[in-house]
């Protein structure tokens, strides 16, 4: 199988995953505040919340810290 065939099912089953979580909760979220860092795992949380916004009815606002510890390396 192709490499990308093989991310794109990831990325797929991980938004299901996002989606079951979300879908369980006690009541729907109105506004989601989502931490990210830059690296690949926030990003992919993000990407996926964003497409599920509209699905859901939910808006979302991102959020990022540079405490400026880890210099150059951690700027987004």
């Amino acid at each position: 199988m192709p490499a990308k065939s093989v991310k794109n099912g990831k990325s797929a089953r991980f938004r299901a995953d996002v989606q079951q979580g979300l879908v369980q909760l006690s009541h729907a979220p109105l506004r989601i505040l989502v931490g990210v860092s830059g690296g690949v795992d926030s990003l992919v949380l993000l990407h996926s919340l964003l497409n599920l916004r509209t699905k859901l009815g939910f808006s979302i606002v991102a959020a990022s810290l540079d405490h400026g510890i880890r210099g150059a390396e951690g700027a987004l």
